[in-house]
């Protein structure tokens, strides 16, 4: 299970980095785009958290 919460992290991470990436590029940043990438983020935040419970109850999410 270590693993599997590590691996999902990780993802997670990888995620948020890439809203943020999207977000800090040399550009003008289009209106509402701010407020995708906080969707994006909370999106991620549930899948992690959603899978990471099912992990902890001894589930598997594959």
């Amino acid at each position: 299970m270590h693993n599997d919460i590590l691996d999902l992290f990780d993802d997670y991470l990888t995620r948020l980095t890439l809203v943020r990436d999207e977000l800090s590029a040399a550009r003008r940043v289009l209106p509402g785009e701010r407020l995708c990438a906080v969707e994006e983020a909370i999106e991620a935040a549930r899948e992690f958290s959603a899978s990471a419970a099912v992990l902890l109850r001894g589930g598997d999410i594959r």
